[in-house]
């Protein structure tokens, strides 16, 4: 579901593509060797635990980091809350599987928030997102 939610994000923020040989500055997974400092990278978080309340043994949770750098903390947090926007509360959303197969899903996204400079220190912030999603 990862490379459908990153095109979710290209779809609705102009700024970013996943266009590989072109600007590429959106990747899901990890940031490849070489990928420009101003960019961002969806990751899974696998170690989020799904909701297992009574009532909900239905749906399907996925959780995702949506991780944003940039060579300064303002143009950083300007494209963190361009995503959040974009994101949060975002209703009946299609995802469809290279297989075919396809999920309705509700997001969730956090505020963004400043997880510290990265090794080149430069900025970077992360949107935590929830997808849920009826089962089958």
């Amino acid at each position: 579901m990862i490379n459908e939610f990153t095109k979710y994000i290209e779809a609705n923020i102009a700024s970013l593509t996943m266009v590989v040989g072109g600007p590429q500055n959106l990747f899901a997974g990890r940031r490849p060797q070489g990928a420009p400092i101003d960019c961002v990278v969806v990751e899974e978080d696998l170690y989020a635990i799904p909701d297992s309340s009574p009532g909900v043994t239905d749906l399907v949770q996925k959780v995702f980091r949506v991780k944003v750098r940039d060579v300064d903390y303002p143009s950083c947090r300007s494209i963190a809350e361009q995503i959040h926007t974009a994101l949060h509360g975002k209703q009946q959303v299609t995802l469809t599987y290279s297989g075919g197969d396809t999920y309705i899903v509700n997001i969730l996204a956090s505020r963004p928030y400043d997880i510290g400079d990265n090794e080149k220190h430069q900025p970077e912030l992360m949107v935590r997102c929830e997808l849920v999603a009826q089962d089958g």
